[in-house]
């Protein structure tokens, strides 16, 4: 008669969850990194410069969008046309452009892309010493930062703008 042992790694992962701790940490960082990865894909599917245009995220609260823009301090550095009511944008030296406005659309993965790595792809049409430092974005990457839900209002707030 065989003797059905547990799961190991049922046991550990119902510890984790029960003490609230790293397990979530690791789930919300995976499920970040699915997102970024679908996206990644699909950015990645063509060669063109509208490449990522058929990856869309679920439909996301352009309000709470809003909100994490300030509370992230993406104000900081970052104008948005069309947006009464954000700080403005103190970053020395300041960002050369402003996000949103129809002529800047950028696919849903484009934006996530450019949140969660920013230094992927970096436009020389503006000057480097405005955008970079040390050949990085000056952007922070905001990959272990974000909730997925964050991220997902943040680009409907971005696209709202659009």
């Amino acid at each position: 008669m065989t003797v059905a042992r547990p799961c190991p790694i049922r046991q550990a992962c119902r510890r984790e969850v029960v003490r609230g701790g790293l397990f979530s940490q690791r789930m919300r960082n995976s499920a970040l990194f699915f997102v970024f990865s679908i996206a990644a894909s699909g950015c990645a599917a063509s060669g063109s410069s509208g490449a990522g245009n058929s990856f869309s995220l679920p439909e996301g609260d352009p309000e709470a969008g809003k909100v994490v823009f300030v509370e992230s301090q993406c104000s900081f550095c970052h104008a948005v046309d069309g947006v009464d009511g954000l700080p403005a944008p103190v970053a020395e030296p300041p960002i050369p452009f402003a996000l949103g406005g129809s002529s800047k659309r950028m696919s849903d993965g484009q934006l996530v892309r450019a949140i969660v790595d920013p230094s992927h792809f970096m436009s020389d049409a503006y000057p480097e010493a405005a955008t970079q430092v040390g050949g990085e974005s000056r952007m922070p990457a905001y990959r272990n930062t974000l909730t997925v839900q964050q991220l997902i209002d943040l680009v409907a707030f971005l696209q709202d703008a659009s």
